[in-house]
């Protein structure tokens, strides 16, 4: 006995030997139940809906991406990755010089972190 697998596109990976795996675009389904005339959401009749679309619509069985688009899917993922922690960085140092103490090694990057003399930093007091 073959067995289909209908399963709306939210990201999950699901594999099932002996079986076909059709992933749906959710859009797709919610328009079937709406022209079916369907209101209500739950689990039990989403399972429904996809199983009544299913029978009455052919579909494409899922084959796995070529290992260029997954690579090129990796490589997006840690751009984004990468701006995210630049704009955290940036935030974090913004923050810093706003502070009311500034060190030195912030405003002159030629300068090494703990170049401040102890003694310097520990007379100037923040004004709140």
């Amino acid at each position: 006995m073959s067995y289909r697998y209908l399963l709306p596109g939210v990201g999950v990976s699901f594999t099932r030997a002996g079986g076909q795996v059709a992933v749906l675009n959710p859009l797709i389904i919610r328009r079937f139940i709406q022209i079916h005339l369907g209101k209500s959401k739950t689990d039990r009749k989403d399972a429904y809906w996809l199983l009544r679309y299913g029978q009455q619509q052919a579909v494409k069985p899922w084959q796995p991406a070529e290992s260029v688009l997954v690579e090129c899917r990796q490589l997006e993922q840690v751009t984004e990755q990468l701006l995210k922690q630049k704009t955290m960085v940036s935030n974090l140092l913004e923050a810093l010089q706003r502070q009311p103490v500034i060190s030195t090694w912030l405003n002159n990057g030629s300068s090494r972190p703990g170049s401040c003399s102890m003694t310097r930093c520990r007379r100037s007091k923040p004004s709140y």
